[in-house]
């Protein structure tokens, strides 16, 4: 079944493009790993993560005019601009001239940068025994034996 150009389904050339397409509830799954509100926050412009980290620990919801007075004047209209990306991604939410960071995305996103929370994102942290620190006498023995394995391996012996 061949697409045609233009068609809704037409392949998405950036994740920001795929996610503003992306119903509310599914966004919602996709938010509620931190791997992936990380992953998606370093995917975001200089202005829109500085917008993010001044909001990320702040409960309660700011004032539109004062987000844009953040920015000289003459940036003004940029920030106006990213709080709207923001909003499109649904990062952000906006109601009565106030705006606040998706409840989700925030707690997820603090528990990325935090470590707390779940960890089956980025996996499970060990609580083996500790290994004897490797000293740089036997660090150096390892590289040289695996130096020699290699050449050994070129050499054809």
């Amino acid at each position: 079944m061949a697409t045609q150009m233009g068609s809704e389904e037409e392949f998405k050339t950036t994740i920001a493009e795929y996610l503003e397409a992306l119903p509310t509830q599914f966004c919602r799954r996709v938010f509620s790993s931190p791997a992936a509100c990380l992953a998606i926050f370093r995917l975001l412009p200089t202005v829109g993560k500085q917008l993010i980290m001044s909001m990320l620990y702040l409960d309660a919801p700011l004032q539109l005019q004062d987000v844009s007075q953040w920015a000289k004047p003459e940036h003004q209209r940029m920030v106006k601009a990213k709080v709207h990306q923001l909003r499109k991604l649904q990062l952000l939410a906006e109601d009565a001239g106030s705006v606040w960071l998706n409840p989700i995305f925030r707690e997820q996103l603090r528990n990325a940068l935090t470590g707390g929370g779940d960890f089956s994102s980025f996996g499970i942290p060990y609580t083996g025994p500790r290994e004897a620190r490797v000293d740089p006498k036997r660090l150096a023995k390892y590289a040289d034996e695996r130096w020699e394995a290699v050449l050994h391996f070129m050499v054809g012996r």
